[in-house]
């Protein structure tokens, strides 16, 4: 047994996980979800484009992403992704015209003239299933008609069997500066099980290409808590995201809901609770030892660079929004979505409105839960700016609620901030459905959704 085995293992002994689960709060693969954004689609209904922009113009930054729905396949994980994979050129074409079609109706909104974009983040899917002609016109889509400050971070997500050289190379000089590369595991076994369409030598040929090309930021995704996935295996995994040269790494605990192919493996195929959480815990450790940085939670960076600056501004609070199918918003305290379904997706562009399908404006109690929210997701507030904003601190609002997470010992107060404490990262979504609202909460349980419902949800017909 390694060293940082038995760290974990050490670690994992001294942690009240008992009163936890007395307390209702523990992690299974297919109960757990990871949160996106709060509220989620159950607490949704029809809002129209009247609903969020009636103002005039004015300055404000957003952060902006494009959602780019083609893959090679459909990884046995996945349950939401239902008639993209391995979409022809033409398909592909005719998605980017609607694209920039859809700017063009963002464009003339008299509200949405002055936006500053802080940060843009294409994501999938599989961006890089598009190729180098392609990428340029989704890129320039967004460069030539946005408004983006200077010192910003531009990611494209990317998966192994789909990055070469010239995809490389065309991106980076079209100004993207960080890349994202979904890996999930180094071991071949691992990645049959999950539908993977690469190798794990390819994993580690495209990541020596990716720093040979000139990419400083260059973030590696793994899922702890995969099938035929051991805690030797996993220490391996994290060696070899450093042997990379990977200056990020992004380790989500595994979720399986109803409509993934892999909920019908067998139990013991995956690793216990038991062992997945120590898999988190080996995570930590090791970065920590190698002086990386955890921020957000799940999220680790390497001195000097951040490791996701779109996540951690939207998890602040700022305003979000963007181009293409299935993209969430949050605007004028406004949370809603794209149409999820291409068909219409494409009718209301070519109706000339912004292909919006479900929203929900935010009341105050509302915009104070999502703070909450998104603020343990990232693993901190700022109590401070908080007061400022409302008036009374956390404590006073939800007495109640911060009072058993302290006694719990998922939270402490570190004035100015409310922060997880090593135990509470482990749990961080479970802490953060806590500040739920009941009416949100009700609207989650109507369709069979705990967390957030975008995977567990029986949702309409989209």
């Amino acid at each position: 047994m390694s060293k940082l085995i038995e760290r974990a293992k050490q670690i994992k002994s001294e942690l009240n996980l008992t009163q936890l689960r007395e307390a209702g709060i523990r992690r299974h693969r297919e109960e757990y979800e990871y949160i996106v954004t709060y509220p989620a689609i159950p607490a949704m209904s029809p809002i129209t484009q009247e609903d969020i922009f009636s103002g005039e113009s004015k300055e404000r930054e957003v952060q902006f992403y494009t959602h780019i729905p083609f893959c090679t396949g459909k990884c046995t994980y996945c349950g939401r992704f239902q008639k993209f994979p391995r979409q022809s050129r033409q398909t592909v074409d005719s998605y980017i015209d609607y694209l920039e079609k859809e700017m063009e109706i963002m464009n003339s909104i008299p509200e949405l003239e002055k936006i500053k974009v802080g940060s843009l983040y294409i994501g999938g899917g599989t961006p890089t299933y598009l190729s180098s002609k392609q990428l340029i016109r989704v890129i320039k889509n967004l460069t030539s008609q946005l408004d983006i400050l200077k010192e910003r971070e531009f990611t494209v997500e990317g998966s192994p069997e789909t990055i070469n050289r010239e995809k490389l190379e065309t991106i980076l000089e079209n100004g993207v500066n960080r890349i994202s590369m979904g890996v999930q595991s180094y071991h071949n076994d691992v990645l049959k099980l999950c539908g993977r369409r690469h190798t794990a030598e390819r994993a580690r040929k495209i990541s020596k290409l990716i720093r040979e090309v000139g990419f400083n930021n260059f973030n590696i995704d793994l899922i702890p808590g995969l099938p035929l996935q051991t805690l030797k295996k996993w220490e391996e995994n994290l060696k070899a995201t450093v042997d990379s040269g990977a200056t990020c790494v992004t380790a989500y605990p595994l979720y399986v809901g109803p409509g993934c192919e892999m909920v019908k493996l067998p139990d013991n195929m995956f690793p216990s609770e038991g062992e997945s959480l120590l898999m988190e815990i080996m995570t930590k450790e090791f970065f920590k030892d190698l002086g990386f940085k955890e921020d957000p939670v799940h999220f680790f960076a390497s001195p000097g660079i951040v490791s996701q600056a779109q996540n951690i501004k939207k998890w602040k609070g700022s305003e979000v929004t963007g181009l293409g199918i299935s993209t969430y918003n949050f605007m004028n305290n406004v949370q809603y979505h794209n149409h999820f379904g291409i068909g219409r997706y494409k009718t209301s562009i070519d109706s000339g409105r912004l292909p919006i399908w479900i929203g929900k404006k935010l009341d105050t109690k509302e915009q104070i839960s999502r703070l909450m929210v998104l603020g343990m997701k990232r693993g901190k507030i700022n109590s401070e700016l908080f007061t400022s904003k409302w008036g009374p601190t956390p404590e006073e609002i939800f007495p109640e609620i911060m009072g058993k997470l302290k006694d719990l010992g998922l939270i402490e107060i570190d004035y100015p901030e409310t922060k997880l404490t090593y135990l509470g990262k482990l749990f961080s979504e479970e802490v953060a459905i806590q500040f739920f609202t009941d009416k949100t909460r009700k609207a989650y349980e109507k369709v069979g959704a705990k967390y957030a419902g975008y995977f567990t949800a029986n949702l309409p017909d989209y």
